[in-house]
């Protein structure tokens, strides 16, 4: 623990007499804390000479024996005594410099919820001190410390809710300005971790701890003003990384042999919006067994996203989208309007399955009643970090399921059609389908769809 923690916990609970200010050692030199007053409010503490030729120092005038700092005065409370053992620790391996400094008269904060869970807990406050818990309950918080605004509710009453106490660090400071937190007072209690959110869900400590060091670590320059409105682009992006770790492990190696194949020397993010670049300088393993030279490259990072083309498997027809595109825009492309599928984000927190079933309703009011999983894939891994997990959606399609959608929030103008699915087998073949996700559908679709049919009438009739 370093002192500035230290001095900042011994400050705001205690209300000790000077008696317990001073050291002596077996030798009989004096030394110790000397304090302007009692050991609260504002309070200074400095630390007077003592003699270094001792092991075992001792309070004196309060017969505390911190004989290998073991305290067993009585009168201490418990709390009391694991404060001191850690000031004398430090005071009998390093006296020269065990100087507390000026307490800031700011009260330590509690902490609940997702911040006293052990995942965020030893990021932000690794020295936290287990404290009385507050009576009530928290409602909600499934995406505390993954979306912005979303920690839990706090409801006094019955129940007990599990809390520590904990000085500011930097680390707890940042987060908490960067996740807009703010302390609430609870029966004289400054407590942080409490929010308005009362949804349910189940939260997920992983992503929130994957969340806050890339935050703390990868972000740590960045002002937290300029990193708020990025947080659910930074989650998204955090939870693909997640999802990549966890399911390419069992993939078959291929490229040169090795446990270690890359490495990175440097890391930027020189572009930082609702999307961002990243620019690496990496080393890899070359396919004869030497390792390249330094190796610059940009990866326009926007993360994973999820695309369904929606499939009546009855009256064997599909839906397409068209919307504008800015990319054929960029590019000089006459024709910026493009047939698509129904496609979108993989917010953080969701599962692709799941935001396949949202943006089936955002963008076509459609209800998809089944997912079957495409050939997900990278469609520019030169230069993109974005994954597409393809579905095919079974769905009822009748004439009137087309028509306009997408969310207005986000300035989307969406049209729909319905077309038979071996109309989008021509248009495929004769290069009317320049969208990348809908073309491998379509194809994919093309290849598999007597035996998906003959599946569906199986299900169909049990």
């Amino acid at each position: 623990m370093q002192r500035e923690e230290l001095g900042e916990q011994i400050a705001p609970h205690h209300n000790f007499s000077r008696k317990y200010n001073k050291i002596v050692t077996p030798s009989g030199g004096e030394g110790g804390i000397r304090t302007h007053g009692t050991l609260a409010g504002s309070t200074v503490f400095e630390t007077a000479p003592f003699d270094h030729s001792g092991t075992s120092p001792r309070f004196l005038g309060g017969g505390a024996d911190l004989d290998g700092v073991g305290l067993k005065r009585k009168s201490l409370s418990a709390k009391k005594c694991e404060i001191f053992k850690l000031l004398f620790r430090q005071v009998r391996d390093d006296p020269e410099n065990a100087a507390i400094p000026q307490k800031t008269g700011q009260p330590m904060p509690v902490l609940i919820g997702a911040l006293a869970h052990p995942a965020l807990r030893m990021r932000l406050a690794p020295e936290a001190i287990k404290a009385p818990p507050l009576d009530g309950r928290l409602l909600g918080g499934a995406m505390a410390g993954i979306a912005p605004d979303r920690f839990p509710a706090f409801e006094p009453g019955a129940g007990h809710v599990p809390a520590w106490e904990t000085p500011w660090t930097d680390q707890l400071r940042r987060y908490a300005e960067i996740l807009s937190l703010e302390t609430r007072e609870i029966g004289g209690r400054e407590v942080l971790g409490i929010g308005d959110d009362r949804g349910d869900g189940h939260w997920q400590p992983e992503l929130a701890a994957a969340i806050a060091d890339w935050l703390l670590d990868r972000l740590a320059d960045r002002p937290a003003p300029s990193l708020r409105p990025r947080l659910p682009m930074i989650a998204s992006w955090i939870a693909s990384r997640l999802r990549a770790e966890a399911e390419t492990g069992h993939l078959p190696q291929i490229g040169p042999s090795g446990a270690e194949r890359v490495r990175e020397a440097t890391w930027d993010e020189p572009y930082a919006d609702y999307f961002s670049v990243e620019s690496h300088v990496l080393h890899q393993r070359r396919h004869r067994g030497d390792w390249s030279p330094d190796m610059r490259r940009a990866v326009f990072v926007s993360g994973d996203a999820t695309v369904v083309l929606p499939w009546d498997p009855v009256r064997d027809r599909v839906m397409l989208i068209d919307q504008f595109r800015p990319g054929p825009v960029a590019r000089g492309d006459a024709q910026p309007w493009l047939y698509e599928t129904i496609a979108g984000r993989v917010d953080a927190g969701e599962t692709p399955e799941q935001a396949a079933l949202r943006e089936g309703v955002e963008e076509a009011g459609l209800g998809i009643s089944r997912l079957i999983p495409g050939p997900h894939n990278y469609p520019s891994p030169g230069a993109m970090a974005e994954f597409l997990y393809l579905y095919i959606g079974i769905a009822d399609l009748p004439d009137e399921t087309a028509g306009f959608g997408g969310l207005e929030i986000e300035d989307e103008d969406i049209r729909s059609h319905v077309i038979p699915r071996a109309d989008l087998t021509r248009m495929a073949m004769t290069g009317e389908l320049r969208n990348g996700p809908l073309l491998t559908l379509a194809l994919w679709l093309e290849l598999n769809h007597a035996r998906l049919r003959a599946e569906f009438d199986a299900r169909q009739a049990d």
